[in-house]
């Protein structure tokens, strides 16, 4: 059961970290200050880059406390002066900025009301941010949940209906969460800014109505600083209070980063953000230095434009009140090699992706949706084959190979790639680690689709043991009409009764697969789930079927076929759950030239043979 593991909406792509740290401090807790002791009218500052490497100073003054945001967490509101925030109000990159009240450090800057009319934000108590390390010392933190399994139902089925949807998160803060731009009432926590260089337009408004809702703008920006900003970077000390830093989804061919602040230096370790990215504990994610190339200002929500440079670590923990950074240290990234072909081309590209459950496959399918159409337009009129080859870590690979013809092949793929990395990374049995991807695609400037047009059977009373003639009508894409002749016998032993036969393309009878023998799609264990999904797509298949002419149970997992009726009777109620019937039809398949679509039935009955 394997390409239909689609993912509707996959196809966009990923997300943004925004981070932040703060000033370097002395050893002592006295440094800090105390949020018991903030009180309205106090006045202070904080650092942030409003264009290049320099962090500049902005006043602030406190307007109050806000407590109990979330359980045992706590909101400083401020009021920022600037130049810049006069006319762009609290800017999205600034996620992290560090805010000192009476020379001590209070916080990060971190949250605001979009369209409001004055800069006016919310900042995380650093007290709540020091805790980060003690959690790193705690040793591995639990993923957070990312998938909600279905559970009762056959995973293939609710895949098959769209495939499994990526979580859009809320923030941990009630009332924090989706839909972010069109709430405006709440405190939210501020937009990550994400520059993509490598991606057509059309990407960017995938990622944008796809990963938008997750906090996250979408902006065209450069793979490398000029040179003149990289050498005046590299004068700079490495992350700093009120420095930029950028967290690298991409790189390579195609390169995607996030933009923060940092807030904080603490030995070799960096906070930053001041609210998390996603929440999922221990992460592994490059951390690197980053240049501002300009402040845009906008009504809704003004944003920095930057470029990522140098990695210089990587992030170890998104927890609610921020991000985690150690310096020195490198993430392991995922290879990726992406070739395009076509009859008068050929386009390799060579990248590296994070190892993160969620951006993965918002990352591979976007990056595979982009390159299929980087050079032209796929054509309105296609054929697109391809093979994905994912490299597993002490597994066998998962190989997929399926053929797409017409409007939104493209898409299709992409959506294959995505679902098909979703599931492994986000299954419910066992970890799984993706070590490399290889994926080759064709694109022929023709369309090699047909439509199953009609159907005829030469009897509607068949006897068990009879083969059964049928006539299928084929309408290429284009072309003529086309007569095949298919055959089918019926089972010796077939019961008398009322049958169906069916004839469509591959997709629709595996669909049809799943709801004869639903439980043989519900895998018990990883090893299951593997084997369901190595198994092979034949997309110019034609595929004639006799429904139902012999029962089987599954159990847990397992099929028992084609039992004996007094055996099936006694199985068929037992004393534990996990059984289910499973009813095998006959099949026969027959590859054409098409890459079929279509889905016809005629009512067939299977009568005894007349005693001699």
């Amino acid at each position: 059961m394997r390409r239909i593991f689609l993912k509707a909406s996959l196809l966009s792509i990923f997300l943004v970290i925004s981070f932040a740290q703060a000033p370097a401090a002395p050893p002592g807790g006295e440094e800090y200050m105390e949020i018991e002791k903030i009180v309205p009218g106090m006045k202070g500052y904080g650092l942030t880059v409003f264009e290049g490497t320099k962090p500049e100073r902005f006043e602030i003054e406190v307007l109050g406390v806000l407590k109990n945001v979330w359980p045992k967490g706590d909101i400083i509101l401020i009021r920022a002066e600037h130049p810049m925030l006069s006319k762009a109000n609290i800017i999205s990159g600034m996620s992290g900025s560090p805010i000192y009240i009476e020379e001590k450090l209070a916080g990060a800057l971190a949250f605001s009301w979009y369209f409001s009319k004055e800069p006016i934000a919310g900042v995380t108590p650093i007290h709540e941010m020091l805790r980060l390390t003690e959690d790193e010392k705690g040793g591995k933190q639990p993923k957070a949940a990312r998938r909600r399994w279905p559970q009762g139902k056959p995973i293939a089925r609710v895949l098959l209906r769209g495939g499994l949807k990526v979580d859009r998160r809320t923030s941990p803060v009630e009332g924090i969460g989706l839909g972010r731009e069109a709430k405006g009432f709440s405190l939210e926590p501020l937009a990550t800014p994400v520059a993509v260089s490598g991606f057509s337009k059309n990407t960017l408004a995938l990622l944008e109505r796809n990963l938008g809702p997750l906090g996250l703008i979408f902006t065209q920006g450069e793979a490398g600083a000029p040179a003149a900003e990289a050498a005046e970077i590299a004068k700079e000390p490495a992350l700093e209070p009120g420095a930029v830093v950028c967290i690298k989804f991409m790189e390579g061919d195609l390169d995607m980063s996030g933009v923060g602040t940092v807030t904080a230096k603490i030995d070799e370790g960096v906070l930053c953000f001041g609210h998390s990215f996603l929440g999922e504990g221990s992460v592994d994610l490059p951390m690197a230095l980053g240049v501002i190339h300009s402040t845009i200002p906008r009504q809704d929500r003004s944003f920095k434009l930057f470029s990522p440079l140098k990695t210089v670590g990587r992030f170890t923990q998104d927890q609610r009140t921020g991000l985690l950074g150690r310096m020195g240290e490198a993430a392991k990234m995922v290879p990726a090699a992406l070739e395009v072909k076509s009859e008068t081309s050929e386009e390799t590209y060579d990248l590296k992706v994070i190892d993160h459950p969620l951006m993965t496959p918002w990352l591979l399918g976007s990056a595979v949706y982009n390159v299929l159409s980087a050079q032209r337009e796929v054509p309105y009129e296609n054929t697109l084959s391809y093979e994905l080859n994912l490299a597993l870590e002490n597994r066998d690979p998962i190989i997929w190979k399926d053929t797409y013809a017409g409007p939104g092949s493209d898409f299709g793929v992409a959506l294959d790639v995505g679902a098909l990395v979703d599931i492994l990374l986000n299954n419910p049995f066992g970890e799984v680690k993706i070590t490399g991807v290889d994926f080759s695609a064709v694109v022929l400037q023709r369309q090699e689709s047909a439509v199953i047009e009609s159907v005829e059977v030469e009897k509607r009373e068949v006897e068990p043991g009879e083969v059964l003639k049928v006539k299928v009508r084929l309408r290429p894409y284009k072309g003529e009409a086309v007569e095949r002749e298919a055959e089918i016998k019926v089972p010796d032993d077939a019961a008398p009764g009322k049958r169906m036969l069916t004839v469509s393309d591959f997709a629709t009878s595996e669909m049809l697969d799943v709801s004869e023998a639903p439980g043989r799609y519900q895998p018990q264990d990883l090893e299951r789930l593997l084997e369901i999904l190595r198994e092979e797509m034949k997309p110019r298949d034609l595929v004639v079927r006799l429904s139902g002419v012999k029962a089987g149970l599954v159990i847990s997992g397992k099929e028992l076929p084609r039992l004996p009726g007094s055996v099936f009777h006694i199985m068929s109620y037992p004393r534990k759950t996990g059984v289910s019937t499973a009813f095998e039809s006959v099949k026969d398949e027959e590859e054409t030239l098409w890459v079929l679509y279509g889905y016809h039935r005629i009512p067939i009955e299977v009568v005894k043979k007349p005693t001699k």
